[in-house]
């Protein structure tokens, strides 16, 4: 059952969380393709968000709506995904401006 499989998902067991994987992978890929780029993008989407699963399943408090619960931690986890992205080809920005105006004042100096 359903209840059986989360309790051994909570317990750490290897045959549940293969079947849970078994059970839910192409629906959390395809959250996953929907909130991404490319296919690249939505496999480690992807491995980040069943990561998250096993390691918050003990904090599933209705079994019925684990298929929701772990959709929601693929949406929130391609959203976190690309703020990340985000912010470091801001940051990638910012060190390249730097680095070109201390080119520049190298250049004015010599």
């Amino acid at each position: 059952t359903l209840h059986e499989l989360v309790e051994g998902c909570q317990a750490q067991q290897t045959d549940a969380q293969k079947e849970l994987y078994r059970l839910y992978a192409s629906k959390v890929m395809g959250v996953c393709v929907r909130y991404s780029d490319s296919k690249e993008d939505a496999k480690d989407i992807f491995q980040e968000s069943f990561i998250k699963i096993y390691r918050s399943i003990h904090k599933l408090k209705n079994v019925e709506l684990l298929g929701a619960w772990m959709k929601k931690i693929a949406v929130n986890t391609a959203i976190n995904y690309f703020h990340k992205l985000r912010k470091n080809a801001e940051i990638w920005s910012n060190e390249e401006e730097i680095e070109a105006s201390q080119n520049d004042d190298y250049q004015k100096i010599m």
